[in-house]
């Protein structure tokens, strides 16, 4: 199982204007464009509770692209007969486990910041796609929290997305490879 993080930052770091978690009024038609573009090349999408809370009014089930959500309290939010819409409590490795048997091949990691840093301390993360937004925020969240230790990256590529600056960095992990 592939699993790729995918998120949007500030040019100084952070992925939401001070405590407002929408970040559809700062980001750039082509950022949400590499979004959808990616949506399509991934058997799932993978986000914490929060994110998912920001995204709900925009967000509509599929089983075509199932969306699974981490929360300490998957019970609060299981509805009855809803489909492509799952809640679990497991554990990152856990889950990554119970996708490769159901025959998932890749997800797209979607945040926040907790989420990713558990799916990152558990060596789980193969790619991250990152978006720097040519804005300067003076607070908000930050990319990842919780990380236990450093994770090496290898940058292997920069694309400019338009005229403003707006860039997508790519790197790959580099797996079993700790820095002191």
């Amino acid at each position: 199982m592939r699993i790729t993080l995918i998120m949007v930052m500030s040019l100084n770091g952070y992925t939401t204007k001070d405590n407002e978690d929408d970040i559809h009024d700062w980001v750039s038609a082509e950022d949400q464009q590499l979004f959808l573009a990616q949506k399509e090349r991934h058997d799932c999408i993978i986000m914490g509770r929060r994110t998912y809370e920001a995204i709900l009014p925009t967000i509509t089930p599929s089983s075509e692209l199932p969306r699974i959500v981490m929360t300490k309290h998957p019970e609060r939010f299981t509805k009855e007969g809803q489909t492509g819409l799952n809640f679990t409590d497991a554990s990152p490795q856990s889950l990554a486990h119970k996708l490769a048997q159901n025959r998932y091949a890749s997800a797209l990691l979607v945040g926040g910041a907790k989420t990713a840093g558990a799916f990152l301390n558990a060596g789980l993360v193969d790619e991250i796609l990152l978006t720097i937004e040519p804005v300067l925020f003076g607070a908000g969240h930050r990319l990842i929290t919780g990380l236990h230790h450093a994770v090496s990256l290898d940058l292997t590529s920069v694309t400019q997305l338009n005229k403003r600056g707006t860039l997508l960095l790519r790197y790959s992990i580099r797996k079993n490879e700790r820095i002191s």
